[in-house]
């Protein structure tokens, strides 16, 4: 991979994919799309990251701030169990807010007010 990167890759594409693997974070609650994103790019930056705990701590570096605590206190070795780890916290993370949210359609629509009286 790395070859081919030389070969086809000029010098200022791979810099501009190291950026953008430096400032890459889950954008809204998208963890597959940054987890994709996130794959490609230490592919062809293979520099930045050369090794398992550089992956690590790169993908973590990039999630949501409520989330990425518990993902280090996880201690993960490989790229694989962040993600997992990741995953798992954020669907729940996403399963709080829909029963919130549920939670309070129910309390709004048992408690009317007329505001017109």
């Amino acid at each position: 991979m790395k070859l081919m990167t030389k070969v086809y890759c000029p010098g200022n594409e791979v810099h501009k994919m190291e950026t953008e693997l430096c400032n890459l974070t889950v954008k809204g609650n998208d963890l597959t799309a940054y987890t994709q994103r996130f794959q490609e790019l230490i592919m062809l930056c293979t520099r930045m990251v050369p090794d398992e705990e550089d992956k690590v701590e790169r993908f973590i570096g990039g999630l949501p701030d409520n989330i990425q605590g518990n993902v280090i206190a996880a201690n993960p070795a490989r790229l694989q169990d962040a993600i997992r780890i990741a995953k798992q916290l954020m669907d729940k993370k996403l399963h709080g807010y829909a029963a919130r949210s549920d939670e309070n359609k129910r309390m709004m629509e048992s408690n009317p007010r007329d505001n017109h009286g």
